[in-house]
């Protein structure tokens, strides 16, 4: 097996390299299972100190025997030799499984056969056997037939990128106010209640009390519902400042047609300190416990990944697991909805181009840029949220073109509205119109600002 350690490590020990990318190298290594041994164990587990063991020290105190190679040119170049080396061992796991299968062939019974063969298929990249036999043409059908993606709340959004699919990572990224959970929320309502996905949204700082508060205030601005009531503000549900009438509404009609899952998709909320330790393995476990086949997670927001639930991983870590997790999760692919923050330079950068973030607003993390299959940016100012506004940016996307110039489309925090699709569409408005209130979207004073 052609692995290829000896340069991975060359890099790690070498010291003209940036320091921070040594020791992301450590964790990667670290995270992958093609490494095993005292060694790397020993060097991670000071990595996580912030220090880097020397080479000698191995040698001499935990016998590490592999030569140092050739030095990588960058980090990127030491993640793919990883994946590399990671698929290497797991075809030989996969090999090593198959060649058991064989060698007891004759003393098994065909439904054992078939179940230790079920085995040797769970690996990370999936079902390759299947992939590897199918023509153009049958691909072609397969895709013809899979169900919608996930679409977003920006119609001109969704015209471009034809759905968010299952084995894709989306991020969705905006400075501090710039309306991350406002839009999680939205995409959450949207797709459990029009297109019947099930969702999950982990959440590592809004509490989910808040999170089921801001679903339930936008559910009640579906058509069916605003035709006969007009919406509740997501802020006075929260501050207990209901009448009677509107709490039997909203608890007694809105919550059972949100709950009622023969109508919509399910959609549940956890909180990151739910879990011991926060990680894909741990969320992969609990998903497994759902009564339901997940479509999709939300995960609010990225940056505090490293943070949450007792995780013991790097930033940038965290962030592959969950790409990992977006092509099998359990076996199945999942779409990974992954809100992050843009940083105050990239910010900054925006304010002074008209709106328009460059890639490096997500410089905290080389891996959310990475493994991102579409990168959406959200950018708010005071004069957008004085005319209820927000602008919409398409800075990545591998299947198809990006929408360089921000979309400006409608922005109501107290609805988790955004944009124009039938959450807070047209038909809402004039619903409400008819009733004497006005556009729902709105600026003003009276703005829910924490979001």
């Amino acid at each position: 097996m052609a692995f290829r350690i000896e340069r991975i490590l060359a890099f790690i020990f070498d010291e003209s390299k940036e320091r921070e990318d040594r020791l992301k190298s450590i964790h990667f290594i670290k995270a992958s299972e093609a490494y095993e041994c005292s060694a790397i164990t020993a060097l991670y587990e000071y990595a996580r100190q912030g220090t880097i063991l020397s080479y000698e020290h191995l040698v001499r105190e935990y016998g590490l025997s592999i030569p140092l190679g050739e030095s990588p040119a960058s980090l990127v170049e030491v993640q793919d030799m990883i994946k590399h080396d990671t698929e290497m061992t797991e075809k030989s796991r996969l090999m090593a499984r198959l060649g058991q299968v064989f060698q007891r062939s004759q003393e098994l019974s065909l439904s054992e056969i078939a179940e230790m063969i079920g085995d040797t298929r769970k690996f990370r990249a999936g079902d390759n056997f299947k992939k590897e036999s199918r023509t153009p043409k049958q691909m072609y059908e397969d895709r013809k037939n899979q169900p919608a993606g996930l679409l977003t709340n920006v119609s001109q959004i969704n015209e471009v990128i034809r759905g968010m699919h299952k084995g894709s990572m989306n991020v969705f990224a905006a400075f501090t106010g710039g309306g991350k959970t406002i839009n999680g929320i939205g995409m959450s309502v949207l797709n459990s209640t029009q297109l019947k996905y099930n969702g999950l949204y982990l959440t590592m700082e809004v509490p989910s009390e808040e999170v089921q508060y801001r679903r339930m205030a936008a559910h009640a601005t579906l058509p069916e519902w605003v035709a006969k009531q007009p919406p509740i503000d997501y802020a006075r549900i929260l501050s207990s400042e209901l009448t009677p009438s509107e709490e039997d509404y909203l608890f007694n009609q809105i919550q059972d047609d949100m709950l009622n899952t023969d109508k919509y998709g399910h959609f549940d909320v956890v909180e990151a300190h739910d879990f011991d330790n926060l990680t894909t393995a741990t969320m992969e476990s609990y998903i497994a416990t759902l009564p339901y086949e997940l479509d999709y997670i939300v995960v609010d927001y990225a940056q505090l990944l490293e943070f949450a639930g007792g995780s013991k991983m790097t930033l940038d870590e965290a962030i592959f697991q969950f790409y990992q997790m977006a092509l099998n999760c359990n076996g199945k692919p999942l779409c990974v909805i992954m809100l992050a923050q843009c940083n105050r330079e990239g910010h900054k950068e925006a304010v002074e181009n008209d709106g328009v973030y460059s890639l490096r607003a997500l410089g905290d993390s080389h891996e959310l840029e990475r493994g991102a299959y579409r990168i959406i940016f959200q950018f708010m100012d005071d004069t957008l949220e004085a005319s209820g506004e927000i602008k919409i940016q398409l800075a990545k996307n591998r299947g198809g073109r990006k929408i360089v110039s921000p979309i400006t489309t409608k922005f109501n925090p107290k609805y988790s509205l955004v944009g124009d699709s039938i959450i807070g569409s047209g038909v809402v408005n004039s619903a409400i119109n008819k009733q004497g209130l006005g556009n729902m979207f709105y600026g003003g004073s009276d703005f829910v600002t924490c979001w």
